[in-house]
């Protein structure tokens, strides 16, 4: 009788580690699960931080070419404008020699 106690016991607890097998390779393969799909939001996050990168470099650069241009145009205003600025003089003087309207 003892025997057979000892027989159910230990199917008893063969049984048991069966389930705590069972269950830690159901919570390993749920572990497994997650952490690949936090490793590809990860590189997703990645790759979208790159692209952001990217186009941040990208408009900089297309600041300061504007930046240069704008001021290549205000320079070029200038001058415009003194060039024109020296041409009325010019002109008024023409007309205090002639002495008559153009």
């Amino acid at each position: 009788h003892n025997e057979q106690i000892q027989f159910e016991l230990e199917r008893e607890a063969q049984n048991q580690v069966d389930q705590e097998r069972q269950n830690f390779a159901s919570f390993q393969e749920s572990v497994k699960a997650k952490l690949t799909e936090i490793h590809g939001a990860y590189k997703r996050y990645k790759g979208k931080c790159s692209d952001l990168v990217e186009e941040q470099a990208g408009l900089i650069r297309d600041r300061n070419e504007l930046q240069d241009k704008y001021a290549q145009k205000t320079a070029q205003a200038r001058r415009l404008q003194e060039i024109c600025e020296n041409l009325q003089k010019e002109n008024q003087k023409l007309k205090k020699i002639q002495g008559a309207p153009l």
